[in-house]
């Protein structure tokens, strides 16, 4: 069933609550100060130990925070010059190695973010979605269609199904009234269903436009569309959610850290 509401629009907020280690914090910080302008791309960071004494940690803390940043593509670090802030630090930055929510990336960049509802719905799973979860022909998820936005500009569109059996039918029943209760999606599984996401395992692909299954075809046939599939999995492998999700020509960028294997 679809819901008869009209499209939900819901302004993403942080969720300062969410216990992190020294390290990220640390990590988060300076990274708040680099894509807030603070430090501009080619600028050299503070050494490890003018970091160290001036937010108190150890050069350990603010060494695995520098090795963070420089997985996301914000700095580049050089042995025996120091670290220096990356041009990508201006741009849209997401890092595929880490499991991050989408909101979250977006933000990184001060623009406001939003998150259109276009669809809530209960229903059967099909093949794909149903395999990857580990659903019987009975099960049924919660269906929703999302697309984020950032000053107003889309960035992602999203199609997301969680099983019915995990979330209960009552509260399944409550996010097809009000789907923005289930953004951030990784805070709204860990607080709700006592099911945080441990990892997930993406695919990705190039697709044109025809191949965008998103209500209203958002784009034309023949632009080239990022695709990554998606699917979630508790600590003890357990599938929670998949998506599938949409990134249009745009400022987005995307890095991955790939690295040699030791012989």
């Amino acid at each position: 069933m679809t819901s008869g509401c009209k499209p939900a629009t819901v302004t993403w907020v942080p969720h300062l609550a969410r216990a992190v280690s020294l390290a990220t914090q640390v990590e988060n910080a300076l990274a708040e100060r680099i894509t807030g302008g603070e430090f501009a791309p080619g600028d050299q960071l503070p050494t490890e130990h003018e970091l160290a004494v001036e937010l108190g940690v150890s050069r350990a803390t603010i060494r695995t925070a520098i090795g963070a940043l420089g997985r996301r593509g914000l700095i580049v670090s050089h042995q025996g010059r120091g670290s220096f802030v990356t041009a990508a630090a201006s741009a849209r930055l997401h890092t595929l190695t880490e499991a991050r929510d989408l909101g979250e990336v977006l933000a990184t960049s001060g623009a406001k973010v939003t998150v259109v509802f276009d669809e809530a719905s209960i229903g059967a799973a099909n093949d794909e979605i149903g395999a990857a979860l580990g659903l019987g022909p009975t099960d049924e998820v919660l269906h929703t269609t999302k697309t984020f936005l950032a000053a107003k500009v889309p960035m992602i569109y999203i199609r997301c199904a969680v099983p019915v059996r995990l979330l209960g039918d009552a509260l399944a029943a409550s996010c097809v009234k009000r789907p923005k209760q289930t953004e951030p999606l990784f805070d709204f599984l860990r607080t709700r269903t006592n099911a945080p996401t441990e990892y997930q395992l993406s695919d990705v692909a190039a697709v044109n436009g025809s191949q965008v299954d998103y209500p209203g075809k958002p784009v034309s046939r023949q632009t080239a569309v990022l695709q990554i599939t998606e699917t979630g999995y508790t600590a003890d492998n357990t599938p929670i959610w998949w998506s599938r999700n949409w990134y249009p020509p745009s400022d987005m960028r995307f890095t991955l850290v790939r690295q040699r294997p030791k012989s």
